[in-house]
């Protein structure tokens, strides 16, 4: 990719339970997955620990240039969002630690860079249930990325979290039709 795209990018979609994770470089798609953490009937500690580990051990396979994940905002719960902070918190100790620097994005940022529907819009538009459109919507542009199903949409939000990040840093090659074309499927 022109104009600086970042060598090895790491996007995280993090939660307690299952974490979407996906891989650019140099600008282009290279591959995806999920982390499960622990059972969400274990104590918050244990799944905590579980998740950071996880993450981190997918820091020291890839090696990324620059980490991107997706921001959090109380909208879940409290003892959600306390747990999602904790497990940001442990993330980016180990990325400052490794030297790795991490941005975030925010999740009406980088749905509106891929194209999607403002919640309003979509609910103007008719449709009950915006979580189910968001994910439809993700996997979609996901499979169209890679070029393969993806099924998990923590994972095809990881892909999008990537791509808006690459579209947003890098407008002049960024674009999406670009990022699909430099994974062969444009």
């Amino acid at each position: 990719m022109q104009g600086g795209a970042p060598g090895a990018l790491l996007t995280l979609d993090i939660s307690s339970s299952m974490t979407g994770w996906c891989v650019y470089k140099d600008g282009s798609y290279k591959k995806s997955g999920t982390l499960q953490g622990a059972d969400a009937k274990r104590p918050g500690t244990e799944r905590i620990i579980a998740m950071a580990d996880s993450i981190t051990g997918r820091l020291e396979v890839e090696a990324p240039d620059i980490i991107v994940i997706e921001d959090t905002y109380a909208r879940s719960g409290f003892n959600s969002s306390k747990l999602l902070d904790r497990i940001h918190g442990a993330v980016i100790y180990r990325a400052a630690f490794e030297g790795i620097p991490v941005s975030y994005i925010a999740i009406p940022t980088w749905r509106a860079a891929c194209g999607f529907p403002s919640t309003f819009a979509l609910k103007k538009s008719g449709i009950k249930s915006c979580s189910k459109e968001y994910k439809r919507l993700s996997i979609r542009l996901a499979s169209e990325i890679t070029g393969y199903t993806i099924t998990d949409d923590n994972e095809a939000d990881a892909i999008c979290i990537g791509a808006a990040w690459l579209i947003r840093s890098f407008p002049e090659d960024g674009r999406l039709d670009y990022i699909k074309e430099a994974a062969g499927n444009g």
